[in-house]
């Protein structure tokens, strides 16, 4: 009874990961060379677009300060304008975005919840319209201290963290296609959990925005992941659950 038990014991361990959400990347990158060249504009770099081809000097690929050799895309400038990347379409399952945010310096708008820099997915190249999940943050100069704040459709603008100048935080949110909500995570903490889309009826998703409002100050994005979970096959779930309860009949009978 024991073998049993032990073989009945292995094959629910390898049956679980195929019956539950597994992970795959879909496309990532720290804007290291020589996929990226320092200096240039990011658009044309790796499949990346620019928002409006008038202000494409306004986002570029930059090196920190020697003796590092980290390159980071940069967001500057005093216009409205935004980079993008190809990331979909999905219309069910999960993703979950994973990047490095810094803010370099302020703005005229740094501290107006309407400007800032915008992470999000959305629908399409369009970053005004259909987006999901969405991340932002204002930097108060009169306290120095900056908070960070993630989009809630219907209420609006949550806080989630505060964060100083020239500081690098992970940032992280993990969107449900389902139900169409997501949750926020800061440096691996999960901060807020549940919160709707932007968009309440958006249907699909296609790319990852990162948008700078007019004037809100500079910014550093780096090592950027976006991975995917599918939704579990129903036959999986009923087959581990079906394991389950035999595996519970036999260690029962077993005690006995």
């Amino acid at each position: 009874m024991r073998k049993t038990l032990l073989i009945t014991a292995a094959i629910l361990l390898l049956a679980a990961p195929s019956a539950f959400a597994q992970w795959t990347t879909i496309y990532e990158t720290g804007f290291e060379s020589p996929t990226y060249t320092s200096g240039q504009v990011i658009e044309g770099q790796d499949n990346w677009g620019v928002t409006n081809s008038s202000y494409t000097s306004q986002i570029t690929v930059q090196t920190e300060p020697a003796p590092s050799t980290n390159q980071f895309m940069y967001l500057g400038g005093t216009s409205t304008v935004g980079a993008y990347h190809e990331v979909g379409p999905y219309a069910e399952g999960k993703l979950r975005l994973t990047y490095d945010w810094m803010m370099l310096t302020t703005d005229t708008y740094s501290n107006d919840p309407a400007y800032g820099l915008w992470t999000m997915f959305t629908k399409t190249t369009d970053a005004t319209s259909n987006r999901a999940g969405m991340i932002g943050g204002n930097y108060d100069s009169t306290t120095g201290v900056g908070t960070f704040k993630a989009f809630n459709g219907g209420p609006g603008w949550t806080s989630f963290g505060s964060f100083q100048l020239n500081t690098r935080y992970q940032l992280m949110m993990e969107l449900d296609l389902t139900t169409r909500t997501y949750d926020v995570y800061l440096d691996g903490t999960k901060m807020l959990n549940g919160l709707n889309f932007y968009t309440s009826n958006l249907d699909s998703i296609g790319y990852l925005h990162f948008y700078r409002r007019y004037k809100a100050g500079t910014y550093a994005v780096d090592n950027v992941k976006v991975e995917y979970a599918p939704v579990p096959e129903p036959g999986s779930l009923f087959a581990l659950a079906c394991g389950l309860v035999g595996f519970t009949g036999l260690v029962r009978r077993r005690i006995r």
